[in-house]
Formats: structure tokens, sequence, C-alpha cells
């Protein structure tokens, strides 16, 4: 969980208000609140008044498999008292990849700054809705999202980050663009980034890695220069106000530019599944499986926990949702579930923070005898008659 800081200068307080009547303000100049940034919501991009619709297919899951595009996604102007979308006709795409993870849809006609317009997924019926100051390139700036979420608590051998842009960036040398100072020392941590582009299929979220030969203890890279975090210690990621989205616009300054956390012990312990809590949906209903882990995961393996599900040997198609700060994901199955015994079968490369898996530690004595480290990788439920 994250933790809270009770020393903070009294600005902090004065800040977070004045930020709230700042967004209450936004609500009623614009109509309506920014559409939330997540990796499950539909993303709609703009430009010039041509827009695209996209939906990442791997948060549908089995779910969304043998669906056609038009079952998947619409796109059109909304109606917020009947809460329905008018489809707008249009071109469905998938992206070049040999196995496709994202559906595109291209609207024949180009949007209007005087309509309202949704995008809607509908596997599990999430509307996201855009007015005209989300694609005003003159107006709108690009909005940022890093997981784990900000004024966290973070191992002191954390690995790595999401950060999520509302527009697709210019990815080359990303590292180059990210610093990371130490509120203890007032100094930048000399050399802390990976040097690799990891990026999506539309540079609109990277995976930002510290680098693992300084965070392994014991490799040349951590003897020399030593670790890139120290426990007790207070750190901002900052990022570069410079940096261009790929129509060249860079981040102004009403974009949010630093993500701020507190280094805590290291973490070498592996998740164990027997320490999770598992809240069981209600029989006839799609209501999700709750599985909470206690401690915060790796968010992108956490939205992959579960590799198959099963009643009595029969399986069943699920998606799975996993939340933004990683401690909790939600199993949703794509028919009502019925009266039965279930098996989970986990996915063994599940991390926490610090990379260490169902698998294996991050760390491993590889002089010392060969060790059996993986954790079970079944859970079991049941949903009475």
């Amino acid at each position: 969980m994250c933790d809270t800081y009770n020393d903070r200068q009294p600005y902090v307080t004065i800040r977070m208000v004045s930020l709230s009547v700042f967004l209450c303000w936004c609500c009623i100049l614009t109509g309506c609140l920014d559409p939330p940034l997540t990796p499950d919501a539909p993303f709609v991009s703009v430009e010039h008044g041509e827009a695209q619709v996209s939906i990442e297919l791997v948060s549908l899951g089995k779910a969304g498999k043998n669906l056609s595009p038009s079952e998947i996604i619409i796109f059109g102007p909304y109606h917020k008292a009947t809460k329905t979308i008018t489809p707008m006709p249009g071109e469905y795409s998938y992206d070049n990849d040999e196995v496709p993870s994202f559906l595109i849809f291209t609207p024949h006609q180009r949007v209007s700054t005087n309509v309202l317009y949704a995008a809607q997924e509908l596997v599990r019926g999430q509307i996201t809705e855009y007015d005209h100051s989300f694609w005003n390139p003159d107006k709108d700036p690009t909005r940022i999202l890093i997981c784990p979420p900000d004024e966290c608590l973070l191992p002191a051998n954390h690995l790595k980050f999401y950060v999520h842009f509302s527009r697709p960036m210019r990815p080359t040398e990303s590292w180059e663009h990210f610093s990371l100072k130490d509120l203890r020392t007032g100094e930048l941590v000399p050399r802390p980034f990976r040097h690799i582009d990891l990026w999506d299929e539309q540079n609109r979220r990277l995976t930002l890695w510290f680098h693992p030969g300084r965070q392994k203890t014991g490799v040349n890279l951590n003897e020399d220069l030593g670790g890139i975090l120290t426990a007790g210690h207070r750190y901002l990621l900052l990022i570069d106000p410079q940096w261009k989205t790929q129509a060249g616009q860079p981040l102004d300054g009403s974009v949010k530019k630093r993500y701020a956390f507190t280094a805590s012990n290291a973490d070498h312990e592996q998740p164990d599944p027997n320490n999770w809590e598992l809240t069981p949906p209600t029989l006839d209903t799609v209501e999700p499986l709750i599985i909470s882990f206690g401690e915060m995961l790796d968010f992108a393996t956490a939205r992959k926990v579960i590799t198959a599900c099963s009643n009595n040997e029969e399986i069943i198609e699920i998606s799975q949702q996993a939340d933004w700060d990683g401690t909790r994901v939600k199993i949703f199955p794509s028919k009502p579930w019925t009266a039965g015994r279930y098996t989970l079968a986990l996915n063994p490369r599940l991390e926490d923070l610090a990379g260490n898996s169902l698998e294996r530690p991050f760390e491993v004595d590889l002089s010392s005898e060969t060790t059996d480290f993986a954790k079970k990788l079944t859970l079991t439920f049941e949903i009475n008659q």
C-alpha cells in the first residue's frame, strides 16, 4: 500500500486545495472531466480533426478473441441523457505486429469541436467521454500517468516504472528525458536508467527501467557505482518539459513533470499466494473474482496473473483487470459464474516491484546448491449453490 507522510509542509495542503478548486473550474468550463487515462480504457487521438480510436486487445483476454471488431469498440456522438452512442462509420484495422495487440478504428468523418463524443469498449461496456478540449492541439497538454502511483513507498531495489502518455511521443533515447533527484542530498543520482527504448506499438506507454546491474548486489555496476536508491531517502523522478510528441509539440508548463516516492528497505522475498485474499463472486452473475495481494506487485504482470481458470476441469474464459497500484486484480468471466469448485493456474512470471517472481527471487546465489524456489502455482475457490 502507498504510505502517507505526516511530515509534509503546510504548503502541500494549500496546494492540494488549490488544485481541487482548479479542477472544479475545469469541469465547469469544459462540460466534462478529462477521460481516464488507463490501459483498459478506449483511447482517442485526434490530429487536425481526424480521429483514431484504439483498444488494447490483451486487456480483453479470451472474452474478445472471437468477436468481430464492431463487437469490441464503437465511437461516435454521445448522448449523456440516454447514455447512448451514435456509431460513426469508419474502418477497423490492427497494428502491424505478427500477433496484433491493438484494434484501431478510424472514422470516415472528421470530429466536430461542438459535439461530445464517446468511445465504448463493448466487452465490459466501459464508456469514455471526449469533448473538444481533449483534442485541441493548441490548448490540450499531453497528460502523463506513472505506475506505481505517485507518493508511494517503493523498495530500494525497485526496478521499473510504466509511463503512460495521452499522445504518441518521440521514442528515441527516451531515458535522456528523465532524471532522478535525491531530496535528502539535493543531488541528481548518476546514471540511474537502463539505456533502452521499450515502448508499446503506439509510442504512448514507456517501460522505464532502473539499471538492473546497479540494483543487483554483487554485479560490477553495483560494486562500482553503488545502488540507485537508499532506504529512507525521498526522490523525485523528473521529466524534461522540452520532450516532444510525435507531432512536434513539447510538454508545456501545465503538465505534471515530477513523480515523488520514498525508498524503503530492499525486498528480496518472493510473492506468496498463501498470503493472498480471494473474494468470491456471487452465483449466476458476472461479478469479478477479486484477488488481493497484500502488497504492490508489478502492474504489467499482475494483469496476467491467471493463465487458466477451470471448474471441474471445464475451462472458463476470463478477462483480467489489475488495479493501478498493483495491489489486486479482478477476474471477469465471459459467462455468469456457476456453482462449483474453481481452480486458477498462476503465471509463474508474476513479479513484485523488485523483480522477485513466483518462480524465483530476482537475486539468486548461483554458487549454492540448486534450489527449487517456486511458490505454489494454483489457487482454488468455491461458489456454492
